[in-house]
């Protein structure tokens, strides 16, 4: 949306509009399928609120588009700020909060399967020391359990894969020794062709040297990343850097969790570049607001003195 209200180019304009059409049929999509598997009444709830903000969010959307489709540009962008984006937000922040809820349903599967198998396995061990048709009974019983562990294991994985592969957020996984994984946002953000190429990277080749407030790139990665391992969050800025050269802006949230029994990280990254441009508008517009004021006073203070002077 913001390259439809910035661009003055009609072309660049139907080509962002077809592909942001795109993007609302795959989310759609995505939406309709996960309401075929939800199970859990949290899931159920939070999944009512994703339609409920989307259903407000549209015509919200649909104004923006119309008007930057007319040329009014101005207004497009403070409707954009006013309306689209806090709206936009507010279905972000569900999505997160499903992400992190697949996430923990997965987890808790994973963790349950095993108790159930150490818990049967021992089972079957002491039977079938004893009898040899209960204790093929029991590994009946215990095949038919692990299968269905696995089976609600498989259905939460395809939720939360789902979820990972449509998000138009940037998601990576990491670990101490690198990347694990990473989303299609991924790679079209920083230009790298698929998913293997993008694993063999480190944190520092995705930005610059040095980041803005003069500190190294690798120390400043490293320390917050340790800090959301040690403490399982951190939020911070970096700046992202595409494989054409291109230096921005990106806004990027870290979420530690525990994964096949080892500590993984799940980065989300956003970029805000037209955010950081919208800000420095405001700013800029501000900043001219004030200083028309401040000439606009001297001038009448000035002219004032000039008046009563001869009085």
């Amino acid at each position: 949306m913001h390259t439809i209200v910035n661009t003055h180019d009609n072309f660049e304009k139907d080509e962002e509009l077809q592909n942001f059409y795109s993007y609302g049929a795959n989310f759609t999509n995505a939406r309709r399928s996960l309401d075929q598997m939800l199970s859990s009444d949290e899931e159920k709830v939070i999944l009512a609120r994703i339609r409920s903000y989307a259903t407000s969010a549209q015509p919200k959307v649909v104004h923006v588009l119309d008007v930057a489709m007319d040329d009014r540009n101005a207004e497009a962008l403070q409707s954009l700020h006013d309306e689209a984006i806090p709206a936009q937000q507010l279905l972000v922040a569900e999505l997160d909060s499903m992400l992190a809820l697949q996430r923990d349903a997965s987890n808790k599967a994973a963790q349950e399967a095993a108790a159930a198998y150490r818990q049967t396995e021992w089972m079957m061990i002491l039977m079938g020391a004893s009898m040899a048709g209960i204790g093929a009974s029991i590994a009946v019983f215990v095949l038919r359990r692990t299968k269905q562990q696995t089976d609600a294991i498989e259905r939460e994985q395809i939720k939360y894969k789902t979820l990972f592969a449509t998000s138009s957020d940037s998601i990576v996984l990491l670990d101490e020794n690198g990347f694990i994984d990473c989303n299609q946002a991924v790679l079209d953000m920083f230009q790298i062709p698929d998913v293997a190429e993008f694993c063999r990277q480190r944190p520092t080749d995705l930005g610059p040297p040095v980041q803005p407030d003069g500190t190294p790139s690798e120390p400043y990665a490293a320390a917050h990343i340790r800090r959301a391992m040690e403490s399982g969050h951190c939020d911070f800025e970096w700046q992202g850097l595409k494989r054409d050269g291109n230096v921005f802006p990106s806004e990027i949230s870290l979420q530690s969790m525990v994964l096949n029994g080892r500590v993984v990280v799940q980065a989300i990254m956003r970029d805000i570049t037209e955010r950081k441009r919208n800000e420095d508008r405001f700013k800029t517009a501000y900043e001219t607001a004030l200083e028309a004021s401040r000439v606009k006073s001297q001038f009448v203070a000035t002219v004032s003195h000039e008046i009563r002077t001869p009085m």
